[in-house]
């Protein structure tokens, strides 16, 4: 920026009227520079000062400032112009990586022991999938949740031990934490909902964020450190089971 111009600097006595600037021509342009600068917050402390002084004595250059600070005044409060809504045409384009899925959920003991008649009589019948004969033998443990607030999303994490013969697969989580509860799997870093996760005979599953887990959405209200969850884990060849899960710190 250009530096003001010296204000004790004056012009011969013949080259000055009353009210004008008498080196408009000569420092005028220079001063211009300044008030800019300053409505452009630019300027220093001595500059401010410099100024201010130069506009007392010059009503020309005092005019120019005050037309340019309305103009810029304008140009702040100037109401934006409207831009069309291109949100669904963005979210159209986007590939999801995933999309839950309203399960339903079914509560209640008569639920609970229809679903382990037909366990039991499809491992009786079938022997399980592992082809031992054996039917499935299954246990959970290190059960967590995840804190969340109300309306907001958690992950369920625990261990399935399928210490029997045959293959099971969890197929269903019922909760009154939330409305809505998915199986999730990530495979190459990307999530996405299944069906079922196979719960292989003789090894331990562990579901966990980085792998097959469990999501609880739209919580029925705030999961805080301490609290315990009531869970029902639904399988296709067991019977449910129904566990007390801790909500970790």
């Amino acid at each position: 920026m250009t530096s003001p111009p010296d204000p004790t600097r004056t012009a011969p006595d013949g080259n000055r009227s009353a009210g004008s600037c008498d080196r408009e021509v000569v420092d005028c342009g220079s001063w211009r520079e300044v008030i800019s600068a300053q409505l452009d917050g630019a300027t220093t402390a001595a500059e401010d000062a410099a100024l201010a002084a130069h506009l007392a004595g010059c009503p020309a250059c005092a005019g120019h400032a005050g037309d340019l600070a309305r103009l810029h005044r304008r140009l702040r409060v100037r109401p934006a112009e409207p831009v069309p809504d291109r949100a669904e045409t963005i979210l159209a384009a986007v590939v999801p990586v995933w999309r839950p899925r309203r399960r339903r959920v079914v509560t209640g003991l008569a639920a609970a022991a229809a679903l382990a008649v037909v366990g039991v009589a499809a491992a009786v019948l079938t022997g399980g999938t592992g082809g031992t004969g054996a039917p499935p033998m299954l246990a959970v443990r290190d059960a967590r949740v995840w804190p969340a607030p109300a309306g907001g999303m958690s992950v369920l994490t625990f261990t399935i031990d399928n210490r029997g013969g045959a293959d099971d697969a969890l197929v269903d989580v019922a909760t009154d934490a939330a409305r809505q509860v998915d199986l999730h799997t990530v495979r190459a870093s990307v999530m996405r909902s299944v069906d079922e996760v196979v719960l292989s005979a003789g090894a331990a599953k562990r579901f966990a964020p980085t792998s097959s887990h469990v999501m609880l959405i739209d919580t029925t209200e705030a999961l805080t450190p301490g609290a315990v969850v009531d869970v029902e884990l639904r399988f296709a060849l067991s019977p449910p089971i129904t566990v007390r899960v801790p909500v970790a710190a």
